[in-house]
């Protein structure tokens, strides 16, 4: 989450469309707008810290 000049909250969201756009294929999606339409998050397992994987045991 990254906050801009006005404080209002934003995730960086890697797009899976591709990276033809202006921020490589990245994409900022705003904090209330990811709370009203996520039903989920795909994450691969190496973006998990170390210590969290092991209590979770993958």
């Amino acid at each position: 989450i990254s906050k801009d000049q006005n404080g209002k909250e934003w995730y960086l969201v890697k797009n899976s469309w591709g990276s033809n756009n202006d921020y490589g294929g990245y994409l900022y999606m705003s904090k209330n707008y990811v709370r009203y339409k996520t039903l989920s998050f795909l994450l691969n397992k190496n973006g998990i810290p170390a210590s969290i994987r092991t209590k979770l045991g993958i």
